[in-house]
């Protein structure tokens, strides 16, 4: 299942507009950044509905919410996370994997690879950080730093936090999936790219574009995890999540969309 079945780089329009772009040389990296993340756009449509896609968004929300449990392998087992007890980092990462290389498997899924590596890059960003300090607790264990690390999450801000880090790191894996197809064509002498190293200017400018564009759903997320999570008795059902998900997806097609033609003027 280790395979991405995206298919061939599109013949749409758009995409024969940045081919056309790239040959002609002297290109501007911020307008081509914009202009091929606004001609991804048919793949983050189909993310919506994209079952590796929304398995995925169920594990970002519910895995900080089993870090606010004592037990964390008992908890995250409960999610299908099946870790041994005081887990790594890594440990964390390798079953998060191993959960979604299962849904995958189930599922008729064109997304599963850049879901599972967006996943993955997202926890292994919040896992690698400095841990918030330990809560003094006479009657529990002391939690690690994966742990703690994981239960900051589980509020408004932080998931707003995950989110965003989320959709951009899926953004990041979206265009570089396509781009890494046609950039060699425009490396050398005549072409777009002097030199290979020049292509980092290029992904310095998508992760930048990338960054600003999921920023627009922060407000979004923190607003509607607080009211699912603290404005119901009722726990947040997957329906939920997949609604919430939807939406953020609508909100970063509209803003690659945006400043595609702002770049444009």
């Amino acid at each position: 299942m280790g395979h991405v079945r995206l298919g061939i780089l599109p013949a749409s329009k758009k995409w024969k507009e940045i081919v056309a772009y790239l040959s002609a040389g002297d290109v501007s990296v911020d307008e081509l950044a914009n202009k091929v993340a606004d001609a991804c756009d048919r793949s983050f449509e189909k993310a919506s509905d994209d079952p590796a896609f929304k398995f995925t968004m169920d594990l970002m929300f519910m895995i900080p919410l089993a870090a606010q449990k004592n037990d964390l392998r008992s908890a995250l087992s409960e999610i299908g996370i099946s870790v041994p007890d005081n887990p790594s980092r890594t440990d964390i990462i390798g079953a998060f994997a191993k959960a979604v290389d299962t849904q995958a498997a189930q599922a008729n899924s064109d997304l599963y690879p850049l879901s599972k590596n967006a996943g993955i890059a997202v926890l292994n960003e919040f896992l690698s950080q400095e841990p918030p300090a330990p809560q003094m607790d006479f009657f529990a264990e002391p939690k690690s730093d994966v742990h703690r690390n994981l239960e900051k999450l589980a509020t408004p801000v932080g998931f707003a936090d995950l989110t965003q880090s989320y959709f951009s790191s899926l953004a990041k894996a979206n265009i570089r999936y396509f781009m890494d197809r046609e950039m060699p064509s425009h490396v050398g002498e005549g072409g777009s790219f002097k030199s290979i190293p020049d292509l980092s200017v290029f992904d310095r400018s998508v992760d930048h574009h990338c960054n600003e564009a999921s920023f627009i759903m922060r407000t979004f997320a923190e607003t509607w995890y607080a009211k699912h999570r603290y404005g119901s008795d009722k726990p947040v059902s997957s329906k939920e999540i997949s609604s919430f998900a939807h939406v953020a997806v609508q909100k970063m097609r509209k803003e690659f969309h945006i400043r595609n033609q702002d770049a444009s003027v």
